[in-house]
């Protein structure tokens, strides 16, 4: 990249004053039914589009709910979009940088991009440290939810995968537009290996054009076998992150139904083999734990066969059910001797992770109480009822679990 922009980047991370880029950088679709946001640990809605709808995505860019974001993150009062354990302000508090910002390129190779990706990158730059509320850049980051589509029934998951609305060419128009801009562009959902939009996206030839592009993922591994992978290679990838929850060959299928182990584990691990050899390009690739009432015992172990692959875990606790309630002194304990064995492997981010879980414990033991006398009614009224009808109505869902503090 140009001098300017390394210097640029370098002190925007290394600037306290600024604790996060995503409402300078980003565009995140965080539902099928067309919330966006910039970014996944704010709940604050940016606008609503829905997938059939012939929309300008951009009519969002410099609206009053993503300026007042930008304000809120100049004036340093940005508690009131952000969780306090978000990871990315966690790192920034501990110094430890956050190389998901931007991507470092390699400078002979930056200067064979299109000028519309370097010119842009520069103007998102020149907003960020300027402090500007309205910007005339495009973003570098694009975050899509195609689909509830998935080929898992996993215990914790909350998705309707009975709804599959189709995307409308105003949705792919979109993404297309914003395409020479990007650094990275994620498609999650579901599942996306079994998403036929997302097979389009991604195999479709459009990003390739973009060689500058990553493409980053969440997806369960449980499909992404040879051939996906033979596919995948010489495309530039951001991250992969696997949903595991389990490297326990017994509890594994317990919390990931319809998955078989060995399958799963076998296809993580030629990925893996894929990225030592060179065979693909990727940046990082993580393993997600979602601590619950099946797994939180094996933190530590899950820890240690992440390590083992060189790969970072990633935790978080589970939502929408008081399951943890009974065992969370235990579960404390347990994210402590997880701490221990991360800072003994020398993974600081994983250290991190639970470290601000352990903050977090107190205020999410509380959610968990208000959440045991909330599914009471849950029951009375049929919990499928409950999930289908606000994964249809996502805004209102934001509205209710602001006014009941879950």
């Amino acid at each position: 990249m140009s001098e300017r922009a390394r210097a640029l980047i370098d002190a925007i991370r290394n600037d306290p004053a600024i604790p996060c880029t995503r409402p300078w950088t980003s565009l995140e679709e965080r539902s099928l039914v067309g919330d966006w946001q910039v970014c996944c640990f704010t709940p604050t809605i940016l606008g609503v589009i829905r997938k059939n709808q012939d929309t300008d995505l951009l009519t969002l860019w410099n609206n009053e709910a993503v300026t007042g974001i930008r304000r809120a993150f100049i004036e340093g009062s940005f508690g009131r979009h952000c969780p306090p354990d978000c990871p990315i302000l966690v790192r920034k508090r501990e110094r430890e940088p956050d190389h998901t910002d931007f991507y470092d390129y390699d400078p002979a190779e930056y200067g064979t991009f299109g000028a519309e990706f370097r010119e842009n990158r520069e103007r998102v730059l020149d907003s960020i440290t300027n402090r500007r509320l309205r910007v005339d850049s495009f973003p570098v980051r694009l975050k899509l939810h195609p689909s509830n589509i998935c080929n898992l029934d996993c215990r914790m998951c909350n998705l309707d995968k009975r709804l599959r609305d189709e995307v409308g060419e105003g949705w792919l128009r979109n993404m297309r537009r914003l395409l020479p801009y990007l650094e990275e562009i994620v498609v999650f959902g579901g599942e996306p290996f079994a998403c036929p939009t997302t097979r389009g996206i991604v195999f479709g030839g459009e990003i390739a054009r973009y060689p500058q592009v990553h493409f980053s993922t969440i997806t369960n591994g449980a499909i992404l076998d040879g051939r996906i992978l033979e596919r995948l290679k010489g495309m530039r990838l951001g991250w992969f992150s696997f949903s595991l929850d389990s490297c326990d060959p017994e509890t594994y299928p317990k919390i990931r139904v319809n998955a078989e182990y060995a399958r799963t584990f076998a296809n993580i691990e030629r990925f893996v083999r894929a990225r030592d050899t060179g065979d693909i390009r990727i940046r990082k690739i993580n393993a997600l734990f979602v601590i619950q009432a099946l797994n939180y015992r094996e933190v530590s172990r899950f820890i240690e066969w992440a390590h083992d692959l060189s790969i970072d875990p990633v935790f978080s606790l589970v939502t929408g059910t008081p399951e943890l309630l009974g065992p969370i002194g235990d579960v404390r304990e347990r994210i402590e001797a997880g701490i221990g064995t991360a800072d003994r492997l020398g993974l600081t981010s994983a250290a991190a992770d639970l470290r601000s879980l352990l903050r977090a414990l107190p205020h999410y033991e509380r959610k968990l109480r208000r959440q045991k006398q909330y599914f009471r009614v849950f029951k009375i009224i049929g919990r499928d009822r409950v999930v289908s009808f606000f994964q249809r109505h996502n805004t209102l869902k934001q509205a209710v679990r602001k006014i009941m503090g879950i």
